[in-house]
């Protein structure tokens, strides 16, 4: 029994200290997963702001061109951003974002290379709008998707 009792209490204690260390290495797994998500939401929300800033330009441009019918002179490099800021979103972004942001890179990039209007009845700045709108809008729910920014009503 004198020898039983100091076994029990060593055996107790690596009990103990296997058990205190698998919970450490537990929740240093976790909070390794959860930086590492956040680095990921972050490398995308910058992709995503990267790509809308480039958008925008683009956009200013058909709009021009949509306007006066004439290219702008910065049209070629501005859509070679897009277009490259656009395989940045393909990286890191999931399916659905890549696909909705290829969709309306393309989209703008027709609209200044591309497509003309030809309804009279409406303006330049109604048919750029209908012309791009469903597509910036796709991006958009997209991008809010992957942020995890609930939808705006």
């Amino acid at each position: 029994m004198a020898v039983i009792a100091p076994l029990a209490g060593v055996v107790l204690g690596a009990a103990g200290s296997l058990g205190a260390q698998f919970l450490w290495t537990r929740t240093t797994t976790a909070q390794a997963q959860a930086e590492r998500a956040a680095a990921l939401r972050a490398e995308r929300k910058d992709a995503i702001r990267d790509f809308l800033d480039a958008a925008q330009t683009v956009e200013r441009i058909a709009h021009h061109r949509f306007s006066n019918g004439q290219h702008d002179d910065d049209a070629g490099s501005a859509t070679h951003r897009l277009w490259f800021l656009q395989k940045c979103t393909d990286i890191v972004g999931s399916p659905e974002l890549r696909v909705a942001t290829l969709e309306y890179a393309k989209r703008l990039s027709d609209a200044v290379w591309k497509h003309r209007p030809v309804d009279a009845q409406k303006s330049a700045d109604d048919q750029l709008r209908d012309y791009i709108a469903p597509h910036r809008d796709r991006f958009l729910r997209a991008a809010r998707h992957e942020l995890s920014i609930p939808e705006l009503s």
